[in-house]
C-alpha cells in the first residue's frame, strides 16, 4: 500500500496499483472490476491501449468521463496518437452525435473507409459505414466483408440499395423538373390562343407542387417564364377591352350581373343541397336581365361571351350532379382534408373535368370565390401526389426488405429471415392494392423460408455435435479463467443461434452440451471463489486504509502544514483505494462511504487553504491593476517584480481558479512590461533607422567600388561627402558606429587602391603609346618619310596625357629634324647605346660584356661633370626624354637597344 507505506511503513500482503493491473490472471481479473473507478490519467490510458476486456472497460470509462465533461476532445487528441483508438472511444459515448461532427470536420471519406476496414469494433464499423456514400468505397467494403462479417456485409448491401433508391428518386425528380421547365418555357414562347390561359393555369399549379423540391435557379427560371405568360394574358385582355368596351353608364351594371352569376355558380359548389329548379330559375332570371341590358347597348361582345360561358358551366354542373350521385358526394367532401386517399383519388377524377371547365370560363379576372375553388383542388392534388410518393417509397422499402430476407435465406440465416418475414407480413397485410410483383416476390420468400427450415432440420445436428465436441475440449484443456468464461459464453450463444426455434428437437444433444459446459465452468468457478476470497482481503485493506486516514488527520500538525505533501498523501490514498477492487457487494457501499468520510476533513482543510490562496492572489491582482497605468513606469515595474515573487510563495488554488487568476495576473504584468518594451521598441526603431542610413552609405560606397571604369572615376569623387554624412548620423550606438565605420574605411581604402591602380595603368599605357610613337618616328625619319606621316605622329602625340611634357617636346623636336647622313645615324646609335648603359647603371643592372668598357668611360665622364649632371643622369623622366630626342637609327638596331633600355628603365 503506497499510502500506508509512506506514513506507517509497509504492511504484509500489500500490492501496488500498477501490479494490480498487470500481473497474474487473477489480479488481471480483479483489475477489470475497478477500471470504472479510475480517473483520467496515465494508468487509464495504458489500460485503454492494452488488449482484451481490460481495453474495452478502460475505453468505456474514458467515454463515460467524456460524457461527464471530465475530459475534453483536445486532451484525447493530444494523449491518443492512434486515430482509430480515438474513434473507438467516441463511438462508446452516449451522445453519438459528437462522433458524427468529429468525422465530418477531421476526416475524408477515403480515411473513413480505411478505418472501417481496420477496426475490430462492430459498433464503430456500423457507424463509420453511415458516412460512406461513394460507390467505389462501398464496393470495396462489400468485397472485403463478404466472407469476413456477414452482418456488416448485409448492412453494406442495404446501404447500397438505399443509396440506389435515393439516386433513382433524385433522377426521377430531376427528369420531372426538367420536363416541366421545358413545358413552361415552351408555353411562354407560344402566341396567345384559345387554350393559352387553361394551359397556363395547369402549369402554374404543377410548378407550385414541385417548387419546394427544386433549387432556387429552377424556381427563378420557371417563375420568370410564368410571369411572361401572365403578361401575355393581361395584354390580350387589355387589347380586347380597347376594341370592345361598354359605355361608362352601363359598365357598372354589367359587372354586377357577372358578379351575381359567379355567386350563383359558386353556390353550386358550396351548397349541394340547393334546389336544382331554384338555381336554374336564378340563371334564367340573370339571362333575362342580361338580354334587357344587351338591347340597350351592342358594345358588350366580350362580357356577353363570358356571361353565357359562366351560365353554361353552371347549368352543365347541375345536369352532371343530377345524373351522377358520386359527383354530388365528391362536391360535398370537396373541402374535407381528412378524406382517405383512395376516396380522394376517385373524387378528383370526377371533379377534374369541371375544374378544367372553370379554367376555360374564367380566363381572366378570376373572382376570389373561384380562386378558392381552384386552390382547394390544387391542395387536394398535392396531397395525392405526396401520398403517391410515400406509397412508392413504402413499396420500395418492402422490396428492399424482401431482398434482405432472401439474402438471409441464401446465407442460411433462418432466424433472421423469419424475423424479416414477420415484419413484412404485417406491413403487407396493412397495405391495400399491393403490386403484383411485390406479392409474387413475397410468396417466393415464404416458400424459400419453409424450404430452408426443412433443410436445416438435417444440417443443424452436425453443427450442434461439433459444439459439444468443442465444449468438451475446453473442459479437458482449460484456458485462463477469464478467457475460459468468455469462450463458454460464446459457445452457448452459438448453440442458441444454431438450434434456434428447433431446440426442442435436439433435447438429448442439449443435455450433453450442458454437461460439458458445467465441466468446463469448474475452472471459472474455482477462480471466482478465489476472487471472492481476494475481495475479503481487499475489504480488510480498505478498512485499514480508512483507519490510517483518520489517524493521519488526528495526529498531523495542522498549525504548520506542508500542503504539497498533504495533497500528495490525499492523491496516494485515492490511488491506493482504487487498487483494492473488487470488494464484496454487501460491504462495498459501506466502505466507500466510510472512505469518503475519512477524506472529507483533509479535503476540507485543503479547500480552505486553496480558498485563502485565492484571496491572496486576488489581492495582488487588485493592487497590480491600480498601478498598471501609472506614469511612474520604473516604480510600477519594481512593484510587479515584487508581486511576482510573492505570487510564487503563495500556494496553489483550486485547478479551476488557478489558470484564470494566473492569466489575469499575467495580463497586468504584461501591460506594465509592455510599456517598457514600447520605449525600447521606439529606441530600437531609431537605432534601426540610423543603422539603415549607415548601411545605405556603405552600400553606396560598395556600388562605387563595383562600378565600371568610366563611372568609377566620376563617382569616386563622392566618397568624401559620404564620409561626412556618415559621421553626422545620430542615435547610432558607439560600438555599432565604430564597426560600420571600419567597414566604410575598408571600402574607402579599396576605392583609393583602385584609383591608384587605375592611375598607374593609364600612366603605363601612355608611356607605351609614347614609346610606340617614337619607334614609328624612328622608322619614318630613317626612311626619309613624308610630311603627312610626321603630321599623323604629331597629332597622336598631342592627344597623349599622363606623361611628362619634356618627353613630348623631345619627341616633337626629333620629328622636326632634317634628313641625316650615315655619320649622324652612327652617332645616334652610339647615343642610344650610352642611354642603355645609363639606364642599366641607374637600375643597377648588368651591362653586356661588349659594352663594359664604354660603361666605364661613361661613368668617368659623369664624375667629371659633377653633381648637376648626376642628378639629370638619375632622373627617369630625363632619361626617357633623352631617349626620345635621339635621332633615327637602323630600325633593327633601334628594336635591339629599345628592349635593353626598356627592361632597365621599367625598373625605375
Amino acid at each position: 500500500m503506497k499510502f500506508v507505506n509512506k506514513i506507517f511503513g509497509k504492511p504484509s500482503g500489500a500490492h501496488s496499483g500498477s501490479a494490480a493491473l498487470s500481473t497474474s490472471d487473477e489480479s488481471q481479473g480483479d483489475a477489470l472490476a475497478h477500471v470504472h473507478q479510475l480517473d483520467y490519467g496515465a494508468t487509464l490510458l495504458e489500460c485503454a491501449l492494452s488488449g482484451g476486456d481490460m481495453q474495452k472497460r478502460a475505453r468505456q470509462r474514458i467515454a463515460d468521463l467524456f460524457d461527464a465533461d471530465a475530459v475534453s476532445i483536445k486532451t484525447l487528441q493530444h494523449d491518443i496518437e492512434d486515430e482509430l483508438t480515438l474513434l473507438g472511444i467516441l463511438s462508446l459515448r452516449s451522445d453519438i452525435a459528437h462522433l458524427d461532427n468529429f468525422l465530418t470536420e477531421h476526416h475524408s471519406e477515403d480515411e473513413i473507409t480505411e478505418y472501417c476496414l481496420l477496426t475490430n469494433m462492430a459498433a464503430l464499423r456500423r457507424h463509420l459505414l453511415k458516412h460512406v456514400h461513394e460507390e467505389s468505397h462501398l464496393k470495396r467494403l462489400e468485397k472485403h466483408f463478404k466472407t469476413r462479417d456477414k452482418s456488416c456485409y448485409r448492412d453494406i448491401r442495404n446501404h447500397f440499395e438505399a443509396i440506389k433508391v435515393r439516386a433513382a428518386e433524385e433522377a426521377a425528380l430531376i427528369e420531372k423538373l426538367a420536363k416541366l421547365k421545358s413545358e413552361i418555357e415552351a408555353h411562354s414562347a407560344r402566341a396567345f390562343n384559345a387554350d393559352y390561359r387553361t394551359k397556363y393555369n395547369s402549369l402554374l399549379r404543377r410548378q407550385a407542387l414541385l417548387a419546394e423540391q427544386a433549387d432556387s435557379a429552377w424556381r427563378s427560371t420557371t417563375t420568370e417564364a410564368l410571369a411572361s405568360c401572365h403578361a401575355k394574358i393581361e395584354a390580350h385582355a387589355e387589347s380586347l377591352e380597347k376594341t370592345d368596351t361598354l359605355p361608362e353608364d352601363q359598365s357598372e351594371l354589367v359587372g354586377q350581373l357577372i358578379e351575381e352569376t359567379c355567386k350563383c355558380y359558386t353556390s353550386i359548389w358550396k351548397n349541394i343541397s340547393l334546389d336544382e329548379a331554384h338555381v336554374r330559375a336564378n340563371f334564367d332570371q340573370l339571362k333575362t336581365r342580361w338580354q334587357a341590358l344587351a338591347n340597350a347597348s351592342e358594345a358588350h361582345t366580350v362580357e356577353s361571351s363570358r356571361f353565357f360561358r359562366i351560365v353554361e358551366a353552371g347549368e352543365n354542373l347541375l345536369t352532371n350532379i343530377a345524373a351522377e350521385s358520386q359527383l354530388k358526394k365528391a362536391l360535398l367532401a370537396f373541402e374535407d382534408d381528412t378524406t382517405p386517399i383512395p376516396e380522394l383519388n376517385a373524387q378528383n377524377k370526377l371533379i377534374q373535368p369541371h375544374i378544367k371547365s372553370l379554367s376555360r370560363v374564367f380566363s381572366a379576372d378570376i373572382p376570389a370565390s373561384i380562386t378558392a375553388i381552384l386552390d382547394t383542388y390544387s391542395a387536394r392534388e398535392k396531397r395525392l401526389s405526396t401520398a403517391e410518393e410515400k406509397r412508392k417509397t413504402h413499396f420500395k422499402q418492402i422490396g428492399i426488405d424482401i431482398g434482405r430476407a432472401k439474402a438471409a435465406v441464401n446465407n442460411g440465416q433462418l432466424r433472421r429471415a423469419q424475423g424479416i418475414h414477420h415484419s413484412l407480413e404485417k406491413r403487407i397485410d396493412e397495405t391495400d392494392n399491393v403490386p403484383q410483383h411485390i406479392q409474387r416476390n413475397f410468396d417466393e420468400l415464404v416458400t424459400s423460408i419453409e424450404n430452408l427450415g426443412d433443410w436445416q432440420s438435417y444440417a443443424i445436428k452436425p453443427k450442434l455435435e461439433k459444439l459439444i465436441s468443442d465444449m468438451q475440449t475446453l473442459a479437458d484443456a482449460p484456458l485462463s479463467p477469464e478467457l475460459q468464461a468468455t469462450r463458454i459464453q460464446a459457445y452457448q450463444h452459438e448453440w442458441k443461434d444454431v438450434a434456434g426455434s428447433g431446440a426442442a428437437k435436439f433435447q438429448d444433444l442439449w443435455l450433453a452440451f450442458k454437461q460439458a459446459s458445467d465441466s468446463a465452468y469448474e475452472v471459472c468457478k474455482r477462480h471466482y471463489e478465489a476472487r471472492d476470497e481476494q475481495k475479503k482481503i481487499n475489504a480488510d485493506h480498505c478498512t485499514q486504509l480508512i483507519s490510517h486516514l483518520h489517524e493521519y488527520n488526528g495526529n498531523y500538525d495542522w498549525e504548520n502544514p506542508d500542503w504539497s505533501q498533504v495533497e500528495k498523501i490525499l492523491r496516494s490514498a485515492k490511488t491506493e483505494w482504487q487498487n483494492y477492487s473488487p470488494l464484496p457487494k454487501n460491504v462495498q457501499k459501506k466502505l466507500r462511504n466510510a472512505f469518503t468520510d475519512a477524506l472529507k476533513p483533509i479535503q476540507q482543510r485543503i479547500d480552505d487553504e486553496q480558498l485563502h490562496n485565492k484571496s491572496e492572489k486576488e489581492r495582488l491582482i487588485r493592487s497590480l491593476a491600480q498601478i498598471k497605468d501609472s506614469d511612474d513606469l520604473s516604480h510600477a515595474m519594481d512593484v510587479a517584480k515584487k508581486f511576482q515573487k510573492q505570487w510564487k510563495n503563495i500556494g496553489r488554488c483550486h485547478h479551476r481558479d488557478e489558470d484564470k487568476l494566473w492569466n489575469e495576473f499575467r495580463s497586468h504584468c504584461d501591460a506594465i512590461f509592455s510599456q517598457r518594451d514600447n520605449l525600447r521598441a521606439e529606441k530600437n526603431a531609431e537605432i534601426d533607422q540610423a543603422v539603415a542610413a549607415a548601411e545605405s552609405f556603405i552600400q553606396t560606397a560598395i556600388s562605387i567600388l563595383e562600378a565600371d571604369e568610366e563611372a568609377f572615376h566620376e563617382q569616386a569623387q563622392q566618397l568624401d561627402a559620404l564620409k561626412t554624412q556618415f559621421d553626422a548620423i545620430d542615435h547610432l550606438p558607439k560600438q555599432r558606429k565604430q564597426k560600420l565605420g571600419q567597414k566604410l574605411n575598408a571600402i574607402q581604402t579599396k576605392i583609393e587602391a583602385r584609383s591608384e591602380q587605375s592611375r598607374k595603368r593609364k600612366h603605363t599605357h601612355a608611356w607605351q603609346q609614347l614609346f610606340a610613337l617614337n619607334k614609328e618616328a624612328n622608322h619614318v625619319l630613317y626612311n626619309d618619310g613624308q610630311n603627312d606621316e610626321k603630321a599623323e605622329i604629331e597629332n597622336s602625340l598631342k592627344q597623349l596625357s599622363h606623361v611628362p611634357n619634356q618627353c613630348i617636346k623631345a619627341l616633337a623636336g626629333k620629328l622636326s629634324l632634317l634628313v641625316t647622313d650615315q655619320k649622324t645615324r652612327d652617332e645616334n646609335k652610339l647615343c642610344l647605346q650610352k642611354l642603355c648603359i645609363r639606364a642599366e647603371i641607374i637600375s643597377d643592372q648588368q651591362t653586356p660584356e661588349s659594352d663594359k668598357l664604354l660603361r666605364m668611360q661613361y661613368q668617368v665622364e659623369l664624375l667629371q661633370q659633377g653633381l648637376n649632371a648626376q642628378h639629370h643622369h638619375n632622373n627617369p623622366n630625363s632619361l626617357a626624354a633623352d631617349w626620345l630626342a635621339v635621332g633615327p637609327v637602323v630600325p633593327e638596331d633601334y628594336a635591339l637597344y629599345f628592349d635593353r633600355f626598356f627592361t632597365s628603365w621599367n625598373q625605375l
